[in-house]
């Protein structure tokens, strides 16, 4: 009891710092809580480090400094894995936290990247590292390794779902779209079991080739299975391209079912365009009952926009619908 005591006293101090983490106590401090036996308290300060890192707060030699204690510290939790480091926690932390300083610390990359780390739980084991390969597999995309696509695409396929995202984005980060979008063409075509996975494979293709691959996302729209049609709509939806809104609007308007027209709404939704919002309220204020009501679900995620929310009132009023508009009301008006 006194040992956890005296763990979590020092995460208290450890988040402290976040309030004051340019005073060279604080720097000194992190540097020595890289060192603690607690993977707790090591991932706690990477999170911090990784968080300076990314707001640009460390110096070059700062950087040099840091980053062999914290591959000295991804080493220790390597060895008698699940008992060190349970959950990964503490070299989850310490990788992303190495990406963010842009460390040249492959070694640490590459073994993270082929770590498993099976655990017990409730059903049996399971393989706790999925999240540790595929900030491992960003992090050797970003730093231009070489000889880093067998793996990837060996990734692709991994048991986890996080790894096989992670995959993807770091197939998209490469932005070497004559390498990845056939691996990834090949792998949606394999079949995927997980819908959100495949919204990343399908982002990852329209963020390496909008121009040709909002083309192949936008067919998927007529597949055959619905998870396949949602994802294709979540996926232009997140990709907020232009040519995204005229496939999902003929989607919504030919969907199979009330549930899908919801989700193609939310999918215009996301665009953020005023195109996409003027579809949305002519649907708000002349479409069927139904669909108002899903126009108007879908921009409610947007309540914030006092602009968009004029609009959608006005909408709501040229309808004349007493319900509607006292939703909207509540909806735009009171936030």
């Amino acid at each position: 009891m006194a040992r956890r005591s005296k763990i979590e006293r020092e995460l208290e101090q450890l988040t402290a710092l976040r309030d004051d983490p340019n005073n060279p106590q604080s720097r000194d401090r992190l540097r020595a809580a890289l060192a603690h036996k607690s993977n707790l308290v090591v991932a706690s300060a990477a999170h911090i480090i990784g968080e300076i890192g990314e707001a640009g707060g460390f110096s070059g030699a700062e950087i040099g400094d840091l980053s062999p204690l914290m591959t000295s510290a991804f080493d220790r939790f390597m060895t008698d894995p699940v008992k060190r480091d349970p959950q990964c926690r503490a070299k989850i932390a310490l990788v992303r936290a190495l990406g963010q300083l842009d460390c040249d610390a492959e070694d640490a990359y590459r073994r993270a990247l082929r770590h498993t780390q099976d655990e017990p739980g409730w059903g049996g084991e399971s393989d706790t590292a999925g999240q540790l390969r595929a900030l491992a597999a960003i992090a050797l995309v970003n730093g231009r390794y070489p000889d880093i696509w067998p793996p990837l695409a060996e990734l692709l396929a991994d048991p986890e779902p996080n790894a096989r995202s992670g995959a993807a984005q770091a197939m998209a980060c490469s932005g070497n779209s004559e390498i990845a979008v056939p691996l990834l063409r090949l792998r949606i075509r394999c079949g995927e079991e997980n819908s959100q996975v495949l919204v990343t494979f399908l982002g990852a293709l329209l963020s390496l080739s909008p121009d040709t691959e909002i083309e192949y996302v936008a067919s998927l729209l007529s597949d055959r299975t619905s998870d396949r049609r949602e994802a294709a709509c979540l996926a232009l939806g997140e990709s907020r391209l232009a040519g995204a809104l005229a496939p999902l609007c003929t989607h919504a308007e030919n969907c199979v079912s009330a549930a899908e027209r919801r989700i193609a709404f939310v999918a215009i939704a996301m665009l953020r365009t005023d195109d996409a919002w003027a579809h949305l309220l002519d649907r708000l204020a002349r479409g069927s009952s139904a669909m108002a009501g899903d126009a108007l679900s879908a921009l409610a995620a947007y309540h914030h926009d006092k602009q968009l929310g004029q609009r959608v009132l006005a909408a709501c009023s040229q309808r004349g619908d007493d319900r509607l508009i006292a939703e909207a009301t509540r909806t735009f008006s009171a936030r």
